[in-house]
């Protein structure tokens, strides 16, 4: 969804724009999602500037709009689905069980180098830049601040699981669009967990 740049000059603004939504998303998919859902209510134009709105894909927003029509259509075709209201306060957690369920085993956990995780069977890989799970050097992080960009420089999250889509092969393993979760809620899906 997100259009990666394809000219030097736009890398900068690219750059700014992901900073920008690294402060307002938690992870990847809560970012698609959103996106997603804005595009249906026509909002994208009033959030987003169009300098930003360079970067976010319509025709793919289009696509992923169409898709999810035509599923919600067969779902409710094959079994009514019953209109549920959950509290805000409960989303959070049922997006995260909603990523640790699809992703299962696609699963990594922090090690101590930044922006690196290690995967199952004692690979490792980086996050993409354009992610929002990555974490600027300090250098980038200190300049940022310095020109009122961010608001809290964060650490990278130790203790913490990720899971993600894909890996792509870069001359070494790049992990493609995650969400950070609770390393319990994969417990729920293993078939045998073993603690190290």
């Amino acid at each position: 969804i997100l259009r990666m740049p394809r000219f030097d000059d736009e890398k900068e603004p690219f750059s700014d724009f992901i900073r920008f939504l690294r402060h307002q998303h938690e992870d990847d998919h809560g970012l698609l999602k959103m996106l997603v859902n804005l595009f249906q209510e026509h909002k994208l134009t009033s959030l987003y500037s169009s300098e930003q709105m360079r970067f976010i894909s319509i025709n793919t927003l289009k696509r992923v709009n169409r898709i999810r029509s035509s599923l919600e259509s067969q779902m409710r075709q094959y079994m009514p689905v019953p209109k549920v209201s959950i509290p805000s306060s409960k989303r959070e957690i049922i997006s995260k069980l909603l990523c640790s369920s699809a992703f299962y085993p696609d699963i990594a956990f922090k090690l101590n180098k930044r922006n690196h995780y290690l995967l199952p069977g004692a690979m490792s890989a980086e996050i993409q830049k354009e992610s929002l799970q990555y974490v600027e050097s300090l250098e980038s992080a200190l300049d940022a601040a310095a020109n009122g960009e961010v608001k809290s420089l964060e650490q990278p999250i130790s203790g913490k699981a990720l899971v993600f889509e894909e890996l792509f092969d870069a001359g070494h393993s790049m992990i493609v669009r995650s969400s950070v979760i609770d390393p319990l809620f994969s417990a729920l899906f293993a078939e045998n967990i073993q603690i190290l």
